[in-house]
């Protein structure tokens, strides 16, 4: 029952990140259509990731009260609905409006099935359904790459909705397998024994601030370098935009991919070691896409990036979820992605106004930045374990 399970979730998993991703290959026709300027990507972004912030915020009372199960499912309805309403958009105001249930359904199911997942499976359990959320980030670029051929943009979202209905009655049929399996040996569910703390209370430990910042800038970086890396190639480098999307892809299978190699070696390797061997990857791969290069390297270079950032989450998440004690784990994990989809938001927001005044071309460089400032939260993160270690 509890493999069944997990497949289950493996499956919504890839629901969650279908969306994430077709938004930023299909922004390079569909400003255009709507004859707005290229930053205007960032009130969608920042109507997503602020629906996310409000449903990551309260997702430990929702959990609580209506179970992980129904949270999960609904969640997913939520996101179906908004990418139906995205394949219909008329302008840019009614994609806003429609990014509004994208949002609270993204931060609901990330809240309620990674939780879940991180207190009762293995470290590379985890890891392997990011990869599954890999999979929707990478197939839902494929999917809109094809219909951009035909400048079809709603096409796109039309299959990606089909496959997200699928998804959502998945969803919906694993509710009574969550009521059966019970999260501890004294069969006390995690939502009856949970303990809700006030945002005062969390932001006064140093520890819970420095994997805040983390996940601020960390899924920041993630977003910003698939969601813009189609609007650089195509206004940067003046690639056709199936061309750069299909650039693009290598980026989000390479997170996939990597997702999926931190789940082989998670077993033997600590989450602490993953994350430093990610973030080299990432920092060389960064480093590199400062110079000028051919379309063929930028495919190896994205390639090795998508690796680098694909273990940082989900190792990240489980290290989170193990070093605090378990009565206030959805709390922690209420507020950390309430500063992931902080970052998510203003991370690319602010590079969309650079891009909007100064110039695409500083994509790199900024990419750069943000890679240095999570390599500093990750050092201090690891110093408070160290010294909680001694203690």
């Amino acid at each position: 029952m509890t493999i069944i399970l997990l497949v289950m979730l493996y499956v919504v998993a890839v629901g969650i990140g279908i969306p994430d991703s077709i938004f930023g290959v299909a922004w390079p026709v569909i400003y255009q259509e709507f004859g707005v300027g290229v930053s205007y990507a960032n009130l969608i972004s920042a109507t997503v990731a602020g629906g996310t912030i409000i449903s990551s915020f309260y997702s430990a009372r929702l959990i609580k009260r209506f179970g992980g199960a129904m949270v999960t499912a609904v969640s997913t309805a939520m996101t179906t609905v908004a990418m139906l309403g995205y394949s219909f958009s008329t302008n840019i105001w009614v994609m806003c409006l429609c990014a509004i249930p994208l949002g609270l359904g993204a931060g609901g199911i990330d809240s309620a099935i990674n939780s879940f997942v991180a207190m009762n499976y293995k470290a590379s359990h985890l890891s392997y359904m990011q990869c599954f959320c890999g999979i929707g980030v990478t197939i839902s670029p494929f999917i809109m790459s094809l219909a951009l051929k035909n400048n079809t943009w709603r096409f796109g979202y039309g299959i990606g909705s089909i496959l997200q209905i699928s998804i959502t009655i998945v969803a919906f049929l694993a509710i009574p397998l969550w009521k059966r399996i019970q999260v501890r040996s004294d069969d006390i569910p995690i939502e009856e024994e949970t303990e809700i703390l006030s945002l005062k209370q969390m932001l006064k430990n140093p520890a819970i601030r420095w994997v805040c910042a983390f996940f601020l800038f960390g899924c920041g970086l993630e977003v910003l370098c698939g969601s813009w890396c189609s609007t650089y190639l195509v206004d940067y480098y003046h690639l056709q935009p199936d061309i750069a999307a299909s650039i693009t892809l290598f980026y989000y299978f390479g997170m996939a991919l990597g997702r999926f190699l931190s789940g082989l070696i998670s077993e033997k390797v600590k989450p602490q070691m993953l994350l430093t061997l990610s973030l080299s990857v990432i920092l060389v791969a960064f480093l590199v896409l400062q110079f000028s290069l051919p379309a063929e390297l930028i495919r190896i270079v994205l390639l090795f990036a998508g690796i680098g950032v694909g273990p940082l989450f989900p190792n990240m998440v489980y290290l989170t979820t193990h070093l605090f004690p378990r009565n206030i784990v959805l709390s922690i994990s209420g507020i950390q992605y309430v500063a992931t989809y902080a970052g998510v938001m203003f991370v690319p927001v602010i590079f969309g106004m650079l891009a909007q005044y100064i110039g695409v071309y500083l994509y790199s460089n900024y990419l750069l930045v943000m890679s240095l400032i999570v390599i500093l939260s990750v050092t201090m993160t690891f110093k408070y374990l160290i010294k909680n270690e001694k203690k």
